[in-house]
This record gives structure tokens, C-alpha cells and sequence, in this order.
């Protein structure tokens, strides 16, 4: 999906007007990371978990692990569908 194609589908479906750059994009990639991260450790700490980043020296990355008091474990990954780099 191009930016173009992203921003008219955003301008349809989310109401966004036509004139939204690639910085406000951006930005509210940002913002769904940051109400996606808050949600998700809501739901976490009702089942007395925890939430970390992970990302270590040899480039491996996670957005999110979730990680349950009694051991089990889960990444999460955000992505978007303007951004082709992400793996």
C-alpha cells in the first residue's frame, strides 16, 4: 500500500481530511503504539503480568512481551501497512 493509497483510505474510513502529510501519518502511528502498548497493559495487569520492550544487540526485536506471573510469555509486533521495512 502506498502513502497515497493509505491516505485515502484513512480519509474514508477514519475521516481524516485530504491534506494529511507523511509526518501526521507517522504520528499517528505513534499514537496507536502508544493506546495499543496502554490497552494491552491494562489487560496484562489483570492477569498480574508485565509488559517490556525487547530489542538486543544482534537486532532482535520486539514491540511488546507480555509476560504472565506463573511464566508464559508472548511478543508482540506492531505493524503498519505504510511501512515496508519491518520484517
Amino acid at each position: 500500500m502506498t502513502s497515497k493509497t493509505l491516505r485515502s483510505y484513512l480519509t474514508r474510513n477514519v475521516s481524516l481530511p485530504e491534506t494529511v502529510g507523511e509526518d501526521d501519518i507517522n504520528y499517528l502511528g505513534f499514537l496507536f503504539e502508544s493506546l495499543a502498548t496502554r490497552d494491552l497493559r491494562i489487560y496484562a495487569q489483570t492477569l498480574d503480568g508485565d509488559i517490556f520492550h525487547y530489542h538486543d544487540k544482534s537486532d532482535l526485536e520486539a514491540d511488546l512481551i507480555i509476560r504472565l506471573h506463573y511464566g508464559r510469555w508472548a511478543p508482540v509486533l506492531y505493524y503498519c501497512l505504510s511501512n515496508s521495512k519491518r520484517r
